[in-house]
């Protein structure tokens, strides 16, 4: 929060009652403040409308345009009808006049804090619908190996960011499975070779979400020459035989607590996904397999098809 008044007095009254709300830096001038919002994001600007140099109403104006998620309070000692709404007009939150009553300034910044908590909790949660909406997709997945790479393309939609791979185990084949995104056609033959035939992961040493400086993959990646920061490493698991991990590429911009919430959500939405394939897989399996022999059962499957041809027709 940011408290802008030529007056000194003015200033360390106002920061002193707000205080306990937010963490308050003072200026003198408007140009100051365009200093301080330049610099970091700031919740509340708190002005005074006349002032030397830069006015509150063209600091008012540079705030809304620069900086439009920067709620803004005019103080004034000539206050109207007129100036209020023209404030008001100009996207100010409040309008308020000299002397300040502290209590009243108290409860219009409560007010201004807490009308922006609801809508950052109401922007989280429409983010979190719309990812379980896109976790829809994964329902779809039938075979398990198709759950990962859908599951890759659902965190690198939704965070968003560019490169990431999928490493699984699959029951039904001898050799891992393996996807790329974000890596052009060369780069993901080399990292091929490599990650299922010449130096494979363990996809069981990644127990839980981490984000990892230095990894396995990390060192595999540098030795093909390819480089890069901090890698979310996501585990995900299936209730029999299937294991996998996604790996997400940093990329020069860190994953931040909201991001890791939404990795979260979706790798749980994959592990559901990914089970509801094993058990399609296995009772597809037990329905062409003679319970008695354990061999596929040959009059079954000319049954199924002469069902199938006779419903075709």
């Amino acid at each position: 929060m940011v408290v802008v008044d030529d007056d000194r007095l003015i200033r360390t009254m106002v920061a002193d009652a707000i205080a306990d709300l937010a963490d308050v830096e003072l200026c003198d001038t408007g140009e100051a403040a365009l200093q301080i919002l330049r610099r970091t994001p700031i919740d509340l600007v708190i002005s005074d409308l006349t002032m030397p140099g830069m006015s509150g109403v063209e600091l008012l104006d540079q705030v809304s345009r620069a900086h439009p998620n920067t709620d803004f309070v005019l103080l004034t000692a000539n206050a109207s009808v007129e100036s209020a709404i023209g404030a008001l007009r100009m996207g100010a939150a409040d309008y308020l006049t000299k002397p300040v009553r502290e209590d009243e300034l108290v409860l219009v910044v409560e007010r201004i804090l807490s009308r922006r908590q609801l809508f950052e909790e109401n922007e989280k949660l429409r983010d979190t619908l719309r990812t379980v909406e896109s976790c829809r997709n994964l329902m779809r997945c039938s075979e398990p190996g198709e759950v990962y790479a859908v599951a890759l393309d659902l965190l690198l939609q939704n965070l968003p960011r560019q490169r990431g791979i999928a490493l699984f185990r699959r029951s039904s084949i001898p050799t891992n499975g393996v996807a790329f995104r974000g890596f052009d056609e060369a780069e993901a033959r080399t990292m091929r070779d490599v990650l299922v035939d010449s130096k494979p992961i363990n996809v069981d040493s990644i127990a839980q979400l981490e984000v990892l400086d230095r990894s396995q993959l990390h060192d595999t990646l540098y030795d093909v020459g390819i480089a890069t920061t901090a890698i979310a490493a996501i585990p995900v698991r299936g209730a029999e035989k299937e294991r996998g991990v996604l790996w997400l590429f940093e990329d020069g911009r860190p994953f931040g607590a909201d991001e890791l919430e939404r990795i979260e959500l979706i790798a749980a939405h994959a592990e559901l996904a990914l089970r509801n394939a094993e058990r399609y897989s296995q009772a597809k399996e037990r329905a062409f397999i003679d319970d008695v022999t354990s061999v596929y059962n040959a009059r079954y499957l000319l049954q199924a098809a002469d069902n199938e041809l006779q419903r075709a027709g």
